[in-house]
């Protein structure tokens, strides 16, 4: 066995705590120092050269305010040693003449930045200016007192929380980000995601989420587990109140509201079409059955990487009420929106089968209906006739019509993913975290694995099946066939995948932020023995999957 290539508390032991709070946005100017320039700097005629360096036209989830509200901005960048003094300065939407002129004494110090909110309304604060954003595309330019334009940025049309901007600031690159620097300088790399989601989960970070949570909802959760209370959510500068909060969990994970209890965060519970860079859910599992705190961001990287549809999934500091709550998991939530990102039609039933719910006539209404449709109508006939055809003959007579009602390949890849991963208590083994995706448009099921904390240990026969559609398919011999490819080529991605490489990136900081967790169930030493055990698997099993399935 090879020597791993790395010892977790070594790695983490200089690491940062990480951030001292959520980041706020305060409008003001920087300091300035102690010279401002006047208006005019260097030869005769020449305006000091402040330019408009990033718009965000479509805010509604990134930055606010002093008013706790989202409104659109304009940041201005000074590229200069000195301050400016913008007295006389004015911006518009158009290059005729300025709209709206900065007020007498307004500056922007050195090298600094000066946020402009363009919402129209003046009368809500020195920096609020008559003008508006069209983020289906539109200008913005700044006037310098002589009534010229010194400046602007013109942008295509943009989605919702995409800012365009100089990447880095001052520079001669323009382009849409979703890495927002309001104030702040922009980076070299705009990215190339477009999705504002994906600022959720950044892959190889830790990302701080604040939840606030009254005494009136904490009694209720002490009461009730399964009730829903208003909470306050922040993250990176926005803050949405209320969203419905309630905790999440089965048997082994659920705890109570005083113990280490994972969250579900429906944001649009009291507010329509409330949403945090454009999600509508959010996911914090709590990891209490993964003491390496590892096994999910190594199984729906696997997953991902083999096109079977997974959730993002990041690391999280967790704080409430202005306490750090522990580390957490934030886990892309499986809702119409991440339908989108995996099917070309989301618009279909998804159903989730909890411990021994299964593909039989018996357990058809015992399914949880997670999406219901375009209509949003309980109607199960797709599942029932699901069910029908998988109660009828097992053989190769069978094999077209199954071909025709499920995505063999994806939902072979699944199941040999979950015998690769060891996760006894998926479907494949145990009829248990799991949901099944009908696609209205090729009238096709795909099975998509969940609950992948307790993996990477408990290996069992890859033919061992429990699962109805499973067995089906195991029983059709060309079928096993097929699945015995995806078990071969499921163990050569888990090989590649390189387990302590993944890790690496995030271990640092995670491992701190363990050993600080005050409500942690395990301890440093299960961390570093059960994570040094994942990487042994991540050696090991794969071959042995691979040798049984050849020889």
């Amino acid at each position: 066995m090879t020597p791993h290539r790395w010892i977790w508390l070594a790695v983490a032991a200089c690491a940062p705590r990480g951030s001292s709070g959520p980041p706020t946005l305060d409008p003001r100017p920087s300091e300035l120092g102690d010279v401002v320039l006047s208006p005019r700097s260097g030869p005769a005629g020449i305006w000091a050269p402040v330019l408009v360096d990033e718009v965000l036209p479509g805010n509604v989830s990134v930055s606010m305010d002093e008013r706790a509200e989202f409104a659109d901005w304009v940041d201005l960048y000074n590229p200069t040693d000195q301050a400016v003094d913008l007295t006389g300065w004015g911006l518009a939407d158009d290059d005729n003449d300025p709209d709206w002129l900065f007020p007498v004494g307004t500056t922007i110090g050195p090298r600094g930045h000066l946020l402009i909110f363009a919402d129209g309304e003046e009368d809500q604060g020195p920096l609020h200016a008559t003008l508006a954003l069209d983020r289906d595309g539109d200008d913005v330019f700044l006037f310098s007192p002589d009534g010229e334009v010194a400046d602007g940025l013109t942008w295509p049309a943009l989605p919702n929380d995409v800012v365009w901007g100089r990447f880095p600031s001052g520079g001669t690159h323009r382009a849409p980000s979703i890495r927002a620097t309001p104030l702040n300088d922009n980076p070299v790399d705009p990215g190339l995601s477009l999705d504002p989601s994906d600022t959720l989960f950044p892959p190889g970070e830790v990302v701080r989420i604040d939840l606030f949570l009254d005494q009136a909802g904490h009694d209720a959760l002490a009461r009730d587990t399964y009730a829903v209370v208003p909470a306050g959510v922040a993250f990176d500068g926005a803050f949405l109140y209320p969203v419905g909060l309630t905790i999440k969990g089965g048997i082994g994970s659920r705890r109570s509201i005083d113990q280490k209890a994972g969250f579900r965060l429906n944001l649009d519970a009291y507010v329509p079409g409330q949403r945090l860079r454009g999600q509508e859910n959010l996911t914090l599992n709590n990891m209490v059955q993964d003491d390496t705190n590892i096994h999910e961001l190594l199984a729906w990287a696997l997953m991902r990487e083999a096109d079977i549809p997974g959730p993002r999934v990041t690391h999280v500091e967790l704080w409430m009420n202005g306490e750090y709550r522990g580390l957490y998991l934030n886990l892309e939530t499986p809702d119409d929106q991440f339908l989108k990102r995996w099917f070309d039609d989301p618009h279909g039933n998804l159903y989730e089968g909890a411990y021994g719910v299964d593909l039989r006539d018996s357990d058809i209404w015992d399914f949880e209906h997670d999406e219901q449709g375009l209509y949003d109508v309980d109607d199960r006939s797709d599942l029932q006739a699901l069910t029908d055809f998988l109660e009828g003959p097992r053989d190769e007579s069978a094999m077209p019509e199954l071909e025709r009602r499920v995505d063999l390949d994806r939902t072979l890849r699944a199941m040999a993913a979950e015998v690769v991963l060891a996760h006894w208590d998926g479907y494949f083994y145990s009829s248990n975290n799991y949901r099944l995706y009908h696609e209205p448009s090729t009238d096709q099921w795909t099975l998509l694995p969940w609950g992948v904390d307790q993996t990477f240990r408990s290996t069992r026969d890859p033919w061992a099946d429990r699962g109805v559609l499973a067995g089906f398919c195991l029983d059709i011999p060309s079928c096993k066939g097929r699945y015995d490819i995806a078990l071969v080529e499921l163990a050569q991605r888990l090989l590649e995948l390189d387990c302590p490489g993944r890790v690496a990136p995030v271990l640092p900081e995670i491992v701190p932020l363990y050993d600080a967790d005050p409500l942690k169930e395990g301890s440093l030493d299960d961390m570093e023995r059960q994570g040094n055990d994942t990487m042994d698997f991540c050696e090991t099993w794969p071959v042995d999957v691979q040798q049984m399935v050849l020889r």
